[in-house]
């Protein structure tokens, strides 16, 4: 669900981190859901919040890769057109 994107693919609709929303249940009334339902619910959200730093941290370290790539290449175009 919250896969990190892969290495140097450019993002897509299809791999972008996905912020997860808390549970309904935690702002409800007591007794519209069972307590170890709402839990449940709760334990899952934390989770997919650890996987959403995950991938955020992957997706910053591809974009930071890519414009050190993108520096590179026009550097090294820059050095070529001095000549």
């Amino acid at each position: 669900m919250f896969g990190a994107p892969a290495t140097d693919d450019p993002s897509s609709g299809f791999n972008h981190c996905v912020a997860p929303r808390p549970p309904d249940c935690v702002d409800a009334p007591a007794t519209s859901y069972p307590t170890d339902e709402c839990e449940r619910r709760v334990r899952s959200y934390v989770a997919n919040v650890f996987r959403y730093r995950e991938c955020l941290g992957a997706e910053t370290q591809r974009q930071v890769r890519r414009a050190n790539d993108t520096l590179d290449k026009w550097k090294r175009r820059q050095s070529y057109e001095r000549r």
